[in-house]
């Protein structure tokens, strides 16, 4: 792991790892595989210029800031094709590469240093499932990894949070007396003849759907309204406009809520991490606004709230977040709950107690699916 030429990036060289790894707490595996890795790439005109040539598209555009979640994840898969089974550890030089400026931004902020060691636990979580599902060290997921670097993503407590607009087309409005909510899906959304989204599962009703109605007007609201489990009702219903608030639609600031795997989805925890989170962002990020959290997993399956048992962290979770209309697929619930697909996993025996719900509601043709959902921030405030 020697690097001959003095004049090298600082993040080719091994030492540069024994440092960062001070927030990383990477094992020494992994450590040991990033170290040979950047010093390989030192020795090799292509494939460092490659990595300084990316990690300045990255992070030093026009001497800007980062650029898009959505521009990077492009930029990295593409300079990593023809890297084949390196691709994940080129990843991984890449964004380590910008440790240093991570932790000045930090700094800047006065982010205490837990929450940059919480949230850079990822770095470990990921380069583990590369090496358990590829074989090789490094990151297989460059795009969800680019938004801790970038700073905008960040693990407080329990749960991961990154300030976005709100992607769903959705209203949602609060009575002005009562609190109560009411979610209207937006004009030309396509729904099935059940209620679900059309394409629901790979599921479209060629004869059955239909496009949903919405208007607001000074007077009234008109809509088709959804239930808490995001079914859309096809009788539309009409709301007097004066006695309800938009409290929520595509486009409004929120926290998008992750969870990282390995600790038990404890209630009390995520209702504190959340609370937290509210703390974290009106402290050190001012100039950002959160009328919600919002999540979309398999985590937030609709039926989860019905058929798992009251007591269970995952549909206390799901009971969480109100959910929306939302076209998903299984894929993510099967590969989470089995680790495989859903047409292996109905061959394979119940080993978990929610691997056996699982399977017996899929044999009853219940509609196993991810959902979307939300939670208003003032309702975390409130005692």
């Amino acid at each position: 792991m020697v690097v001959a030429d003095r004049g090298i990036p600082e993040y080719f060289r091994p030492e540069y790892y024994d440092e960062i790894n001070s927030i990383l707490r990477l094992e020494s595996e992994p450590l040991e595989a990033l170290k040979t890795y950047a010093a390989s790439a030192a020795n090799d005109d292509h494939l460092r210029g490659t990595i300084m040539r990316l990690r300045d598209a990255l992070f030093r555009p026009g001497g800007g800031e980062a650029v898009s979640s959505e521009t990077a994840r492009s930029l990295m898969d593409d300079a990593a094709k023809p890297f084949g089974r390196d691709a994940g550890m080129f990843h991984a030089i890449v964004l380590l590469s910008e440790m240093r400026a991570v932790r000045d931004r930090y700094r800047q902020r006065r982010i205490p240093d837990d929450i940059l060691i919480d949230t850079f636990s990822d770095v470990g979580v990921w380069m583990r499932h590369s090496k358990q599902n590829r074989g090789v060290w490094g990151i297989g997921v460059p795009g969800w990894l680019f938004k801790h670097v970038a700073c905008r993503l960040f693990k407080i407590g329990r749960l991961q949070y990154y300030h976005m607009p709100w992607d769903k087309k959705a209203h949602v409005y609060r009575h002005r007396t009562t609190g109560r909510l009411s979610v209207f899906p937006a004009g030309g959304v396509r729904i099935r003849r059940d209620g679900w989204v059309d394409g629901t599962n790979g599921r479209y009703d060629e004869e059955g759907a239909w496009d949903c109605f919405f208007e607001a007007g000074e007077d009234v609201i008109v809509g088709h309204p959804t239930t808490d489990e995001g079914r859309v009702l096809r009788e539309r219903a009409t709301l007097p406009a004066g006695e309800w608030e938009l409290l929520l639609r595509e486009g409004s600031p929120v926290l998008d809520v992750h969870v990282q795997e390995g600790e038990k989805l404890d209630p009390e925890q995520v209702r504190d991490s959340m609370r937290r989170a509210l703390t974290f962002y009106r402290s050190h990020f001012p100039e950002l606004d959160a009328k919600a959290f919002v999540c979309t997993s398999w985590l937030l399956c609709p039926a989860f709230s019905r058929i798992l048992p009251p007591e269970s962290n995952i549909a206390a979770f799901r009971r969480t977040f109100r959910l929306v209309p939302h076209k998903d697929n299984d894929a993510q619930l099967f590969e989470r709950v089995f680790g495989t697909d859903r047409a292996t996993a109905l061959t394979m025996p119940a080993r978990t107690r929610l691997q056996r719900i699982v399977l017996d509601q899929a044999a009853k043709g219940e509609e196993l699916v991810g959902g979307s959902g939300f939670l208003p921030a003032y309702q975390v405030e409130s005692p």
